[in-house]
């Protein structure tokens, strides 16, 4: 929650209208048999209603498990205004590799919604998707983008200027570039604007995040943030121009043509937003150019990778540093110099008192030079095999 919470304070002091969390963003994606725990679903519920009090000028997307007629779903809370607008179940859920969601959640039928009392609300739950005054908005929730059978055909998302796809999408080398095409790909199918959210950190000691977020604009990508951050959290803010994505739809007759379909029914209907300009005259506009992404070939993807995934298990697990049996071995020695990587680029990106403060460490004789941080944090222990 805390977490959550200042991103969303520091998204209302950029006047941000619509802000996208990840997939399962309040509990974590790795709860596993947790999640089978209807303690699980309302211990979430309780931290989104504190969320839902910090919503006054802003319409949220959170990730939750949500526990429905005898069965629990991997959900997507659209919020807006200290209101629920409706709940959004994943429909197509991941069984490959690490993932197992079919042990924990069901996946819920596609065009139909029902309804559900949630905090006092009586509140939409289905495939539904959002009318914020002239804004469609539709929801994708992560497997739902990559597979087959998802939402590329769904008639609902043909009519949104903007999807936004809530995703747990775990770190594997040059997957980047696959979901850099998938959202390309999508906003030019939907010829929309198309934001993809991503976890950030390690979760369960195992699976690593990259944080990636991407703004796809009529089949390119128009913005991205930084991967492998070592903040709690990170905001991509930028404007986009609806009218746009409304002659892009009228020159684009690729696009499924939604005018015969009865999908008023599952339309949910919320306030108009602002304009950037209308919510403050002096803003600049956020909508030019891309930033380059320097993570791309395989080695330095991986030692970004764990310099996260170090970084993370320390400061969750609350030790006072590594300690590593060297054999002389070349394993044991690239472990060794990952830990002195880590600690050397939390230095440089967290300054002295930030990498003090996330690891509640005391400041080393010399907290400006990176080999002071490790010669106290990085014990090696000889052991010849």
């Amino acid at each position: 929650y805390e977490r959550i919470a200042v991103l969303i304070e520091a998204a209302k002091a950029q006047k941000v209208q619509v802000l996208c969390f990840p997939e399962l963003s309040i509990t974590g994606y790795n709860c596993e048999d947790m999640f089978s725990s209807v303690h699980t679903a309302r211990m979430a519920l309780s931290s989104l209603e504190r969320i839902i009090a910090l919503t006054d000028g802003i319409t949220v997307m959170v990730g939750l498990p949500v526990y429905h007629r005898g069965s629990m779903y991997n959900c997507a809370a659209v919020i807006q205004n200290k209101k629920i607008l409706g709940i959004n179940p994943k429909k197509i859920l991941t069984r490959e590799g690490v993932h197992y969601e079919p042990r924990w959640f069901r996946p819920w039928p596609f065009h139909r919604v029902d309804p559900i009392h949630l905090l006092g609300q009586n509140v939409p739950f289905g495939d539904v998707c959002y009318q914020l005054g002239n804004l469609q908005l539709g929801i994708v929730i992560c497997e739902e983008a990559w597979s087959s059978e998802g939402t590329a055909s769904d008639s609902s998302l043909s009519g949104c200027e903007l999807v936004v796809n809530l995703s747990a999408s775990h770190f594997a080398l040059g997957k980047s570039k696959t979901r850099e095409t998938l959202v390309a790909d999508a906003s030019r199918a939907f010829q929309a604007y198309y934001l993809y959210t991503n976890l950030l950190g390690l979760e369960s000691g195992r699976i690593i995040y990259d944080g990636e977020l991407l703004l796809g604009e009529f089949g390119k990508i128009a913005a991205r943030s930084k991967r492998f951050q070592l903040n709690e959290g990170c905001l991509l803010v930028r404007d986009i121009d609806l009218d746009l994505a409304r002659v892009s739809k009228l020159k684009n007759r690729s696009v499924l043509d939604t005018s015969s379909l009865a999908i008023d029914e599952r339309r949910v209907a919320g306030e108009a937003l602002k304009k950037a300009q209308d919510s403050d005259p002096e803003i600049e506009v956020r909508w030019r150019g891309v930033s380059e992404d320097t993570n791309t070939l395989p080695f330095v993807e991986f030692l970004q990778a764990e310099k996260v995934g170090l970084y993370d298990y320390l400061r969750k697990s609350k030790s006072n540093g590594f300690m590593i049996s060297l054999s002389g071995g070349c394993d044991s020695s690239v472990v060794a110099v990952l830990c002195a990587h880590m600690i050397a680029e939390a230095l440089k990106e967290l300054g002295p008192k930030g990498l003090a403060k996330a690891f509640q460490w005391p400041l080393p004789a010399n907290p400006e030079d990176p080999r002071s941080w490790i010669n106290q944090r990085v014990t090696t222990i000889y052991q010849s095999t």
